[in-house]
């Protein structure tokens, strides 16, 4: 019994070519269907490369803006701290140590972090 299907050992083969005489495989390596299977990968990889790079944009911009009123929450917090500091000193004895003005000047943080260092 033959069969296009069966190799000589009965086994299920499946052919490489299309039954039509002089028809080859769309898909095959050198086919122009890899060709365009490729093209539409390609795209796709570029359209979800885009896409992440904008999430990443936002990310970092939101990353930012959490830092930022981070530092201001902690630099009000420190000030606070140290001008109830210099206020307990200076009630204490005025002769001993500086005025509270003097103190905050000197040990004050800026609550914009892009003042640091500056």
């Amino acid at each position: 019994m033959s069969n296009n299907f069966m190799n000589m050992n009965g086994e299920m083969q499946v052919p490489r070519t299309l039954p039509l005489d002089g028809a080859t495989d769309w898909f095959a390596k050198d086919g122009i269907g890899s060709f365009g299977l490729n093209a539409i990968g390609g795209a796709a990889g570029l359209y979800m490369g885009m896409k992440n790079y904008g999430l990443m944009k936002d990310q970092l911009k939101f990353g930012k803006r959490v830092h930022q009123q981070n530092w201001a929450a902690q630099a009000i917090t420190h000030n606070g701290r140290q001008e109830d500091i210099a206020r307990a000193r200076y009630a204490s004895n005025p002769n001993a140590y500086q005025s509270v003005g003097d103190h905050m000047q000197q040990n004050r943080i800026d609550e914009n972090p892009n003042n640091v260092g500056v």
